[in-house]
């Protein structure tokens, strides 16, 4: 996986990013969870902090299709219907 490390001021007049692997610039304790994972990782996160969101504000925040965000949210919320969209909340 590669990030970004710094921008290099020559070869170009607005400067070049340069990329690094991540794990050579961020020091990570062991592997990184899977894709699906943390998707509901960080959703659970957004989720616990705005309390309650819709599967296109949850896609918003990560530039996530709609429909990913909602077959995550609905994995792990409680859903209501709102006038033809889904609210979802945390499990209680």
């Amino acid at each position: 996986m590669l990030t970004n490390a710094h921008l290099d001021p020559e070869g170009s007049t607005w400067g070049t990013l340069v990329h690094d692997l991540l794990d050579r610039k961020w020091k990570l304790r062991g592997r990184l969870p899977e894709r699906d994972a943390a998707r509901r990782e960080l959703a659970g996160m957004v989720l616990a902090q705005a309390r309650e969101l819709t599967a296109a504000d949850l896609a918003g925040v990560f530039s996530w299709r709609r429909k990913e965000a909602a077959a995550i949210l609905a994995e792990i919320a409680d859903g209501r219907d709102a006038d033809g969209f889904t609210i979802y909340a945390p499990r209680r």
